[in-house]
């Protein structure tokens, strides 16, 4: 009753029939009868010849047709009406149903695929309508199974899309592969890493450089001219202080003790400069990535 055209197609046999006027037909309805014909065969093959009036025995043979099959699912049943003698019979039944949604099945890849690997993706779909239609891919209808056995760069987010065909419609669904690329491990990458340690080498070993320093130069202006800090400390300079302090008068002082002074006071400042040296290089951290 079916075909690849998608129509259907009827074949009645006729077993014994005679018009005195040569006249014979069949006609198709469907079930129950509501007026319209779906098909009809107005020139039955017959035996004896039917254009024959005067060979008046009766007559053998078939009627067929064809029509649009229908695509509103439901079951269809077609009745064949025989002429002369308007006799009926059932024709028989066709089931209609459509066809579900494709989906991606086992294989298919949902993430990345690494470039100059393989795929195998299959389409699936859980009916393929009645009659059955076909699944397969949009540049290969002969299998529902794709098949790239070595994926490139230039194959990426490039849309493979699978088909349920059926009559007249076309249910779709598609898979976009994305590929990624491996690492590279050229020369030139080897290079640029090597390049990046040493700068990062030659940072740690400035900033070493830096803080030595520091701590040398903060030595260096401990330590007085002449060994005065290993010198006992002269009570002279304050006992005229004393004195003077007893006395109320200004003791002037001596240009050693102005030169101590002026030392003390550049140490401190060298020493707050210094604290703040030490206190930043305290706090230098380096980081490797």
């Amino acid at each position: 009753m079916t075909s690849p055209s998608w129509t259907l197609r009827a074949n009645t046999t006729i077993t014994t029939v005679l018009s005195l006027h040569g006249r014979y037909s069949c006609v198709w309805y469907t079930e129950p009868q509501s007026g319209a014909s779906v098909g009809s065969d107005m020139s039955p093959t017959l035996s004896p010849n039917a254009s024959d009036a005067s060979d008046l025995s009766n007559r053998t043979g078939w009627c067929s047709s064809s029509w649009t099959m229908p695509l509103t699912p439901s079951t269809y049943s077609y009745v064949v009406v025989a002429s002369p003698g308007e006799t009926k019979q059932s024709a028989g039944s066709v089931i209609i149903e459509r066809p579900e949604n494709p989906s991606l099945g086992s294989g298919c890849p949902v993430d990345y695929v690494p470039e100059f690997s393989a795929v195998t993706c299959t389409c699936i779909t859980s009916s393929l309508g009645s009659p059955p239609g076909v699944i397969g891919w949009s540049h290969d209808m002969s299998s529902s199974v794709l098949t790239l056995p070595n994926v490139t760069m230039s194959d990426n987010n490039t849309n493979f899309t699978c088909d349920v065909k059926w009559s007249s419609l076309t249910l779709h669904t598609s898979l976009n592969l994305r590929v990624s690329s491996p690492i590279s491990t050229t020369p030139g990458d080897k290079e640029s890493r090597s390049s990046s340690t040493l700068v990062i080498g030659l940072g740690v070993a400035g900033c070493v450089c830096v803080v030595m320093a520091a701590v040398g130069f903060y030595c260096f202006r401990k330590r007085r001219p002449g060994g005065q800090n290993d010198a006992p400390p002269d009570n002279g300079p304050q006992g005229a202080d004393t004195a003077g302090a007893s006395t109320g008068q200004t003791v002037p002082t001596t240009p050693g003790a102005e030169l101590d002074e002026s030392s003390e006071a550049g140490s401190e400042a060298s020493e707050a400069s210094e604290a703040t040296i030490q206190d930043t290089a305290s706090h230098i951290s380096i980081k490797f990535e």
